[in-house]
């Protein structure tokens, strides 16, 4: 029988991930669709994201962590990204 602890794991990540989006995108006073856009995805990837149901790609998890602040500076350079 597999291991479910990698499942659950991962299940609960996504699930941090979404409330983190959530928390994020109410602070800085942002629709599904103005977060998405900033972010460069559709208001539904943002909904799905939120509800647990998919996870950011790392790159627009990087971009998120950015917008957050926990990190100093986007290595991308999406400078219009900075939210204080």
């Amino acid at each position: 029988m597999p291991n479910p602890v990698p499942q659950l794991q991962q299940a609960i990540a996504v699930a941090r991930m979404g409330d983190r989006v959530s928390a994020l995108r109410a602070r800085l006073k942002l629709s599904q669709a103005a977060f998405g856009e900033r972010v460069g995805v559709t208001n539904i990837t943002v909904h799905r994201w939120e509800n647990g149901k998919a996870a950011p790609s790392p790159l627009a998890t990087t971009l998120i962590e950015f917008m957050e602040g926990t990190i100093d500076c986007c290595p991308l350079c999406f400078q219009k990204l900075r939210v204080k």
